[in-house]
Parts: structure tokens; sequence; C-alpha cells
């Protein structure tokens, strides 16, 4: 009879990880320049875990050498392999994001020692246009020049009225460094496990930062296609009354942009964890020539 035991590299699907299994821990381990990330993710985890919402690390490890790996010892999580999207799951991810985004509020000066705010942030509180700029139209310059056959009137078109968009949305929105806190920054279905135990289990921390709690909000809503309906009942369950329509709208906005720069910086070619919006995204975009917002 074959092993039913699940693996955690079923959900490492970014190649840089790489994990041995140690029986009841787990021993990853990154390239040399990612030393920043396995100390963000061991301090993260480290406070995280102990509200039973991240897997437990025990030690972190970088060698001397520039050519030798990082390394990081953490608790095994025995999990369900199969992603399921539920009501109970959008309320219960709702509820330990929630949970998460208050803890670390209450620590913050403890956590920025080790994981410091977000250099984009403006004086502590959040600017999407500044956003929109760094990470989407400052890319698309420097691509009209290298990848000019992708850079078509649809992408330029697509990018304009994004930038629009989220230009009249600012407007109504009042941004506070309150809003602000310790996010996953990557909720995708691979990173959200459920335990046999039946806990939601955020795992692989590499992305995190401080940052306004909407970034994870408006990603889990949007790589998990949520409904309208869904959408309701994920942001009651989140119950914060300064969250607005427009902040989750200026997110899924970005989010179109960023995935557009992304799919021109790896020729239409990308990973299959990424192929259910994307293929969508290079169809509507590439293919039919329809402003994808």
């Amino acid at each position: 009879m074959k092993s039913n035991k699940h693996k955690w590299t079923d959900y490492f699907r970014d190649t840089t990880h790489a994990t041995l299994d140690l029986g009841k821990l787990y021993l990853r381990w990154l390239p040399s320049d990612r030393k920043e990330t396995v100390d963000k993710e061991y301090w993260a985890q480290s406070i995280i875990s102990a509200v039973n919402l991240a897997p437990k690390p025990y030690f972190k490890f970088h060698f001397p050498k520039e050519t030798f790996p990082s390394l990081i010892l953490e608790e095994k999580i025995d999990f369900h392999k199969v992603y399921k999207k539920s009501d109970k799951f959008i309320t219960d991810t709702a509820k330990v994001l929630r949970k998460i985004h208050n803890l670390a509020r209450k620590q913050k000066k403890t956590i920025n020692k080790h994981i410091p705010e977000d250099k984009l942030l403006s004086g502590g509180a959040y600017d999407p246009l500044v956003i929109l700029n760094v990470f989407v139209l400052s890319p698309l310059e420097k691509l009209k020049k290298s990848k000019k056959n992708l850079v078509t009137k649809t992408v330029e078109k697509s990018l304009i009225e994004i930038e629009k968009r989220i230009a009249e949305l600012d407007k109504k929105v009042a941004y506070k460094k309150e809003y602000c806190s310790l996010i996953h920054g990557d909720l995708n279905d691979t990173n959200i496990v459920r335990t046999k135990k039946g806990k939601i289990m955020l795992i692989d921390w590499a992305d995190c930062r401080w940052d306004i709690v909407t970034c994870d909000l408006s990603q889990f809503i949007y790589l998990h296609f949520l409904t309208k309906r869904e959408q309701k009942l994920f942001l009651k369950t989140y119950d914060a009354s300064w969250v607005t329509e427009e902040m989750i709208e200026i997110h899924r906005l970005l989010l179109i942009g960023w995935d557009i720069i992304y799919l021109m910086t790896v020729d239409l070619n990308y990973e299959t964890d990424k192929a259910d919006r994307l293929e969508s995204l290079k169809r509507k975009v590439w293919v039919n020539n329809k402003i994808p917002i």
C-alpha cells in the first residue's frame, strides 16, 4: 500500500525552496542571497506560531560563505493536501487573518525590529499611486524597449485605464498608518492549509512585510476568485469597519496591472500555480484585445 503521507514540498512550488523531511521537523534552505527572506520568515512565524496559526520555527542559520544556503528548521504540520474553496474555508481564513493582523499590531515594536515597515509606505501610511508607479508604470516604460512586441495598444490602454480608475478611487479613501500590520503577502491556495485537526494555518512567509492589511484581504479575494457573495461574506467575517469597497477595488486593479507586467517579463510563459488566472488574462489582453477590468 502506498503511503498517504503529505509532503510539504507539494505546496512549495517556488524553485528556490528545498526541504528535508526529518520526521517531526522540516529543514528548509534557500540560496544565500535570500538571507533577509529567511530572517523575515523566522521572526514572523515565531510570533504567529504562538497562537498556532503558522509552523513554529526552531532556529535559522546563515553560513559565513556566500556560496552556501541559509537554513531554517521548523515544525512539521500535518495538513490536508487537497485545496477546497467553501464558505467555511472563506470565513475561517478571514478570522485567521484578522487575528494575525490584530496580534501583530500589539507587537509592532518587536516586529519592526526584525521586519521593518515597507519602504514604500508614506509616513507609515499606504499610497496606491506610488505602488502603481513602482511596480507597474515604471516597468512598463522599460518593457517598451525590451519587449516591444508584447506592449500592445491593448496593454497600454489597460494600464492607462487602471491608473485612471485608481486615481479616481484614491480620492475617496483616507489611508492611516493604523490600517497597517504584518501581512503574509502571498495568500495563494498553496499557502493556506487546513490541518488534520481542522485549523487553518499559513505557511511560506517569504513575502511578509509591514503594510496595509487590505493587501492581504484583496489578494485573497483576487487569487481565490471569490464571487460577490463570497467577497461580502469574507469581509463581513473579517469585520473591520474602515475597509471600504474602494480600497478592495484599488488593490484588485493593482494586482491586474502587476499580472500584466509579470506576463510580459516571462514572455507569456508562467508557472503552473499561476495558470488559472494568468491564462485567462493572457487570452483576454493579447488574443481578444480586451481591457481586463
